[in-house]
């Protein structure tokens, strides 16, 4: 019951409320887009006023927007959230609107260090989302980070790890204060935020072995097809229209955690399974039941291949598509 009642807390979170849109909800990876904006822009300026009138434009035409940052240092300039807000304001001469349809989410440790954490939240975050949200066509997840296997999502960056980051206890999370000149101010549920983090971030980066045919196991688990075969980026009897709102499989711990149980044995004959040794590295230590960070790695690969065309395990933005949203 105790694994239950945490790993449910993904798509039974209530700080996202379930909501319909008329347009779309955008989830921006802060320091994926500073970057193509600055490779596209080079003086700070035109990066501080691109991202701003993306910003003002959008809540002027309703759309919701859920930004997770960090701070972005590239050639000794600070890029962080609140200078390119105040920035965007000076430059172009506009306030915004519709403030309750903006979240942001400022990831802060007490020291600068190569983290994934901001990717982890964006994408905790779709989850929630995409779980509530009526139309989850409607989600655009902007960045242009594949989310590879070259590293694990859910595992501390070895400079983490040499500077002894604990998230639970280091990392802090702010937002702006759009009423009194974009200061910044930790948000309520800072520590929880942290805490639910670091439930997930039980790895390490390098911990890759196995990891993308085991996460293919488990989408194609989850989308309950009969044939495993660990490659769901091959498999080409997945097509787009399958993907409908009535068959969109139910996401939450439970269901898959189940499904894991049926397929993925030490005894299956399925030589795909046996390949990916999922039983080894998909669940609990000395348990068959499925490690919620690796249910959340599968949720998040199906989501992506929701949202990118052509049903892409590896989907996401291409960098003119970006800059062209920004333009």
């Amino acid at each position: 019951m105790k694994n239950k009642s945490k790993s449910n807390k993904i798509v039974k979170n209530k700080t996202v409320k379930k909501f319909a849109v008329t347009n779309s909800v955008y989830i921006i990876d802060f320091a994926n887009v500073i970057y193509i904006l600055q490779k596209q822009y080079i003086l700070p300026d035109k990066v501080y006023a691109a991202f701003y009138r993306f910003v003002y434009d959008k809540l002027n035409q309703g759309s919701h927007i859920y930004i997770v940052s960090k701070l972005v240092i590239i050639n000794n300039i600070s890029y962080d959230i609140q200078k390119v807000f105040r920035e965007g304001e000076r430059l172009t001469n506009k306030g915004l609107n519709f403030l309750n349809n903006i979240y942001i989410f400022n990831l802060v440790y007490p020291i600068k260090t190569s983290s994934s954490i901001d990717d982890v939240l964006s994408w905790l975050l779709c989850i929630v989302i995409f779980s509530k949200i009526s139309n989850p066509s409607r989600i655009k997840m902007i960045t242009n980070d594949k989310q590879g296997f070259e590293k694990n999502l859910f595992g501390l960056t070895s400079e983490e790890r040499n500077n002894n980051i604990r998230i639970a206890r280091d990392l802090t999370v702010t937002t702006l204060d759009f009423n009194n000149n974009y200061n910044y101010i930790k948000v309520k549920e800072s520590t929880q935020i942290a805490a639910f983090i670091d439930s997930f971030v039980t790895s390490v980066s390098e911990n890759t072995a196995h990891l993308e045919c085991n996460i293919s196991l488990l989408v194609e688990t989850l989308m309950k097809k009969k044939r495993l075969t660990g490659t769901t980026r091959h498999n080409r009897n997945f097509i787009r229209h399958q993907f409908v709102k009535s068959k969109i499989p139910h996401l939450d711990y439970d269901s898959l955690n189940a499904e894991q149980k049926k397929h993925l044995s030490e005894s299956s004959t399925n030589p795909a399974v046996r390949r990916c040794k999922p039983f080894l590295y998909l669940r609990e230590p000395h348990s068959t039941n499925l490690d919620k960070k690796y249910y959340a790695y599968a949720v998040i690969k199906y989501i992506q291949m929701y949202l990118n065309k052509n049903n892409d395990f590896y989907g996401s933005w291409d960098k003119e598509k970006i800059i062209k949203l920004f333009s």
